[in-house]
């Protein structure tokens, strides 16, 4: 936790992700959300470049993203951790590299708050070693106890799953997030929404959906 001069401890800095101007109060781990907190909604793009048409990509619209973009801030000087899925993936949800928090290449992967028996006989092995390390505090669990409701859409990738207990597992339809939110009523939510069709190859997206 020590830190020099302009540098985020990984406490302050799960707190600044989740919500700017809350981060003192998430890292003193207060057990509920400060009054005016709304939601946290996580847009993940998977495999998602530079195809944007606000970062000046030709050939492309983007007129939501772009939106977005122009009513927000838009970082156009980005550093990915590790150009793969489960390491770039804990380190936006812990504030960690991977040889920190744990997972230095893809662990396997299940959809779901806890796996099945024949999943863990299968594939637990296989992923000791690409597994968050159980001192590492991740931002699902910093929020669970400021109070917030979390929820997640689609895709995981992460391990162990104990240390990212999410209260709802959603496919990414937009009635199931609608309810998601509606459900939450005045409690606080964070939402990580994933949508996998920025993933090379394109073609399997493009056939899944009929477009193109």
């Amino acid at each position: 936790e020590r830190t020099g001069p302009g540098q985020f401890s990984r406490r302050r800095f799960l707190g600044a992700m989740a919500a700017a101007g809350a981060a003192s109060f998430l890292g003193r781990g207060h057990a509920a959300a400060p009054s005016g907190m709304r939601g946290i909604l996580l847009i993940v793009g998977d495999d998602h470049g530079a195809q944007l048409g606000c970062l000046g990509t030709e050939g492309l619209s983007t007129p939501v993203l772009d939106g977005l973009a122009a009513e927000g801030a838009l970082f156009r000087q980005n550093f990915c951790s590790l150009a793969s899925c489960s390491p770039s993936r804990a380190s936006l949800l812990t504030g960690l590299y991977p040889h920190s928090h744990g997972i230095p290449i893809n662990c396997h992967e299940y959809f779901g708050a806890q796996p099945p028996a024949e999943w863990m006989e299968k594939y637990d092995a296989a992923n000791r070693g690409r597994e968050v390390h159980d001192d590492v505090p991740t931002m699902v669990e910093v929020l669970k106890r400021a109070g917030y409701r979390t929820g997640i859409t689609q895709k995981f990738h992460l391990y162990p799953h104990r240390k990212f207990p999410f209260d709802a597992w959603l496919p990414g339809r937009p009635e199931s997030i609608t309810r998601f939110v509606a459900d939450c009523g005045d409690q606080p939510f964070f939402l990580m929404h994933n949508i996998p069709s920025p993933h090379r190859p394109f073609q399997g997206h493009i056939r899944r959906t009929g477009h193109s």
